[in-house]
């Protein structure tokens, strides 16, 4: 009870240190538990909401890079499918009605 300071050499070693902070917590007062146990509670409380704000942000970065992925995937897959029908001898009027484009941005592509 009269032990107000531990030797730094004690403190040094995880699992004595581990033991000094329990018996701090055993000694409180009753109102000294309850402030403990609260800022351990509000401790808690603020870790999930951070790893769910975290999940959330996670969830949405995948979201947003599939999308991205996706769109990319499919401006590619066009552009292939352009310069193989090309090469194929399909006329740029018909692979233009085919992918939906322009002729001129058909032809844009071609150029690229």
């Amino acid at each position: 009870e009269d032990t107000h300071q531990v030797p730094s050499e004690l403190t040094a070693n995880r699992d004595i240190n581990e033991a000094i902070e329990i018996c701090e917590v055993a000694a409180y007062s009753e109102e000294e538990q309850r402030r403990y146990e609260k800022y351990w509670d509000r401790v808690r409380y603020e870790n999930t909401l951070l790893h769910e704000k975290f999940r959330e942000g996670a969830e949405e970065g995948l979201k947003e890079g599939l999308a991205e992925g996706e769109a990319k995937g499919r401006v590619e897959g066009r552009t292939e499918f352009i310069l193989n029908a090309y090469q194929n001898g399909i006329s740029i009027e018909q692979i233009a009605k085919i992918v939906q484009l322009s002729i001129e941005n058909v032809t844009k592509i071609l150029k690229q």
